[in-house]
């Protein structure tokens, strides 16, 4: 994999990826930090505010935006909540990963000199922090007011 890797991410309940109305994966783009070993996202996540309960998200996962369909990794996160009008929001390098190639040894040759193998590239301890806000803008808009029955205006 090439860095800065243009991604998807999105979120899951139990490993299946929360599926109501106004729900969408967040694009983001994952880049080496000051280390040269760590990934993480530049930018901070935030998806709409939720028109309806989401369930306790549990997992945070990555999907590969040149490859649609293709997830690069899951990460466990602090399950959250998530109910009605919240906004669910991953900070700026909320998610982080260390990325390494890792050699493959398999084979033998005469009397066990030879070894074959490939190298593949991992990501290694996935860290994930989900935070959790409150749409007011929905909840608190001006509306239309009718008294009730038992109001002390009616």
């Amino acid at each position: 994999m090439n860095f800065p890797l243009p991604c998807f991410v999105g979120l899951a309940v139990g490993g299946v990826e929360v599926a109501v109305p106004g729900y969408v994966r967040q694009a983001a783009v994952l880049a080496y930090c000051e280390d040269g070993v760590t990934v993480a996202n530049a930018s901070s996540l935030q998806w709409q505010h939720a028109t309806a309960s989401w369930d306790v998200i549990d997992t945070v996962q990555l999907w590969d935006a040149a490859a649609a369909g293709k997830q690069l990794g899951v990460v466990p996160v602090i399950p959250l909540e998530i109910r009605q009008y919240d906004i669910a929001r991953i900070p700026a390098s909320g998610i982080t990963a260390s990325y390494t190639r890792v050699w493959r040894a398999y084979g033998t040759g005469a009397f066990g000199t030879l070894k074959f193998g490939g190298s593949s590239d991992v990501f290694a301890a996935l860290t994930a922090v989900l935070e959790r806000a409150f749409d007011h803008q929905h909840v608190c808009a001006p509306g239309t007011w009718a008294p009730g029955p038992f109001s002390l205006a009616a």
